[in-house]
């Protein structure tokens, strides 16, 4: 940990010499470091990383975390750039979470979906809205109950509404409106719409706006 912390510091080192220290720790600090420096030469290095998969022994073995670990900070450094090349990155590394989540890849969904949030672009909607309506009904705005918290469903719910196009506001407005759906998801979902909706100019908040408002992007 306390190497992983140095790493933050090593601002003379090469990007490849930050990527590939032997720490997990200190790779993730590495691609947080990168990103916020916006070096474009690091982000071949950090799609590599994000796209490498390095196969778990198991869900708790020591590999299984370094290659996790790290790939978290590459997806969430890439998030920052605005560069074509990484918006597919993530794209690619989402596309697996749009048919399931199985139990060891959740912060790894968690984390490229909320890079994708952060990288905002209308284009990652439709991968959004599958992910969050996956066992569900998107034309009804039903979404099961999810029993693992926090969810890439509900990083689904805060991606979509910071990219705030028409898709993406009116999928979480039908969540919104269905009692049925989880209940930590339609919070979420109507926070989400608050924060990037707000207020009419009539006081009335976005709940009591037909879905033809609701989505004026």
């Amino acid at each position: 940990m306390v190497r992983g912390h140095a790493t933050e510091y090593l601002a003379e080192l090469e990007p490849e010499e930050l990527l590939n220290d032997p720490g997990p720790d200190g790779r993730y600090c590495a691609a947080l470091q990168l990103a916020r420096s916006g070096d474009p030469r690091a982000l071949p290095l950090l799609i590599g990383t994000l796209s490498r998969g390095e196969p778990a022994a198991s869900a708790f073995g020591v590999p299984w975390m370094r290659g996790v670990v790290a790939q978290q900070g590459a997806a969430h450094a890439l998030g920052g750039y605005r560069d074509d090349r990484a918006l597919t990155a993530l794209l690619t590394a989402v596309e697996p979470f749009r048919r399931a989540v199985r139990a060891e890849e959740r912060s790894l969904g968690i984390s490229v979906v909320g890079a994708l949030g952060r990288y905002g672009d209308a284009r990652a909607v439709p991968a959004l809205v599958d992910i969050l309506y996956r066992g569900g009904d998107v034309s009804t705005g039903y979404v099961p109950n999810t029993t693992v918290l926090p969810s890439v469903e509900g990083s689904a719910v805060k991606a979509l509404a910071q990219i705030g196009s028409r898709d993406a506001l009116e999928a979480l407005y039908r969540l919104a409106r269905n009692g049925r759906s989880c209940r930590l998801l339609r919070q979420a979902a109507n926070e989400g719409l608050a924060q990037a909706l707000g207020s009419l100019p009539d006081g009335r908040s976005h709940r009591s706006v037909p879905r033809s408002n609701a989505t004026r992007r």
